[in-house]
Formats: structure tokens, sequence, C-alpha cells
């Protein structure tokens, strides 16, 4: 479940992504205009933020962000996984990167042509 506040403090639950999109959406411009992953998004501001709450990720806390045809995302991202799973994590945090995973995996098997490996244009 993801829950949206709006300017005024109203909340919304949503059941999915495509729910919270479609509510923020409505919203106006304020808010999310691209989703990253199943956790976060931008605003048409620019400002990252955590998609469940609207909380934005403060600038002097590192990002990095995973594209679909970096060849090592899957295994990383699976490694991941399993670090998570053993430390105890949540529900909520395993299937958000199982899903990730599969929107990945799926990826690769519609764009094989695509996969690469990462830095290979030396950022061109």
């Amino acid at each position: 479940m993801i829950k949206i506040s709006d300017p005024t403090g109203h909340s919304f639950i949503c059941e999915t992504v495509e729910e919270a999109k479609a509510i923020l959406h409505e919203l106006g411009d304020k808010h999310v205009i691209k989703r990253i992953d199943n956790k976060h998004s931008v605003t048409s501001e620019g400002v990252i933020i955590k998609t469940s709450n609207g909380a934005p990720i403060p600038d002097h806390e590192p990002k990095i962000l995973f594209r679909g045809r970096d060849k090592f995302a899957i295994p990383m991202m699976q490694y991941y996984l399993d670090m998570c799973i053993r430390d105890g994590c949540t529900p909520y945090q395993e299937e958000s990167m199982r899903s990730m995973i599969k929107e990945f995996e799926e990826f690769r098997d519609s764009f094989k042509s695509s996969m690469k490996q990462p830095g290979s244009t030396s950022g061109r």
C-alpha cells in the first residue's frame, strides 16, 4: 500500500503504484511527474521524494541509479535482496525488490541488444 498526502493534509491510500500515480497526477504539478522505482519519484521541481509519503530525499544524501540496460543490475539487485532477507527485512522491502528485479528482467528480455557493460560509452 502507498499513502499519499496532498498539500492540504488530505491522505490517500493506494493499492498500486499506478493508482498512486493517477492520484498524484490529479493533484497537480507540484507532485510526482516521474517514477524512479517502487519507492522513489521526482517532482516537477526536480526533487527526489519517497513516493509513499512525499518526503524529500535530502540533497546531501548520496543516491545512485541503475538503468535497465546495465548488464550487472539484475545480479546486483538479486544479491542485495538476498542480503535484505538474511538481515530480516520487511515484507514491503522484499516485495519491492522482487518487483524491481522482475521489471528489469522484462526489460532485458524485451531489449536484449540494449544490454551493456556500465560505463562502456564513457559518459557519452
